[in-house]
């Protein structure tokens, strides 16, 4: 909790209560105050598809930057922080005994700025959804409200995108392709092997009246090699190819894609599940 906060209940309010009433009693009282004066439900971004045997290894700096050699140091010390912070929820994650909301203290994991950007960004991704008819329960901040990280890029940037094509690795719902569509007149590419997340994805395009000419959803994964693979659709934003089921899906690259295909190439966006 804030440090006033804080400080007002153990040194004001502690003493009248431990006078007021026994021990055992008081100290019932004391955690219904501290329920009751602090916000114990986490926000919805703090969940990802990180495995718990990922957080362990992945904690420290010197691994942070062999895995990513082009950070700066001082942001490869906030992933660290971050997935610090993640670590925390182990054994929640681990019992499988997390939903939507955990009933977890959220200072316990994030600062008080931290939470109000959470909120304001998940009440603006709401807001988004429901001008592009995305159900509540798959609005997602990192497309409606960041356009995956493309409102943080220059202009100079996003000129050089304007007249080139996306390629949308994992379409999904369509939120991410119905986004795209405000950055080039050229097409976007959303390649999604789960004919669930197809259906989906055609009923936002559908109901937001993209014209047909400014996408192109294709029934494929993409990887390091062309082939076929088997994987479990489950038909919801955390499908996995490299989950084995009975689904079969055709794999390509990017390379041979956009040279098949005669691409000029902007932005290539992949939300791909582990693949």
């Amino acid at each position: 909790m804030p440090v006033v906060r804080e400080k007002f209940l153990v040194r004001m309010l502690y003493p009248v209560i431990d006078r007021l009433f026994s021990a055992r009693l008081a100290s019932k009282i004391k955690m219904c105050g501290c329920i009751l004066s602090g916000d114990w439900m986490i926000p919805f971004p703090i969940y990802c598809a990180c495995q718990p045997a990922y957080l362990r290894e992945n904690t420290s700096t010197a691994i942070v930057q062999k895995r990513f050699p082009g950070l700066s140091e001082e942001t490869a010390l906030e992933l660290v922080a971050y997935f610090e912070k993640l670590r925390h929820l182990l054994p929640l994650i681990e019992n499988r005994e997390f939903s939507a909301k955990i009933f977890l203290k959220s200072e316990y994991l994030f600062g008080p700025e931290e939470l109000i950007v959470m909120r304001t960004d998940e009440q603006k991704a709401l807001r988004v959804g429901r001008q592009y008819g995305i159900d509540p329960l798959h609005v997602e901040t990192a497309s409606l409200v960041y356009h995956h990280g493309l409102t943080f890029l220059p202009e100079k940037v996003l000129e050089y995108i304007k007249r080139r094509d996306i390629i949308d690795a994992g379409a999904y719902d369509g939120a991410s392709c119905l986004i795209f569509q405000q950055y080039t007149p050229s097409c976007v590419y959303s390649f999604e092997p789960s004919e669930a997340n197809r259906k989906l994805f055609l009923q936002t395009l559908n109901w937001n009246r993209v014209d047909r000419e400014k996408y192109r959803l294709i029934g494929k994964g993409l990887a390091d090699a062309e082939g076929m693979i088997q994987f479990d659709d489950t038909g919801d934003a955390v499908n996995d190819l490299s989950k084995k089921g009975e689904q079969l899906a055709e794999i390509t690259t990017v390379d041979l894609f956009a040279t098949a295909n005669k691409l000029q190439i902007g932005v290539i966006k992949a939300d791909v599940e582990g693949m």
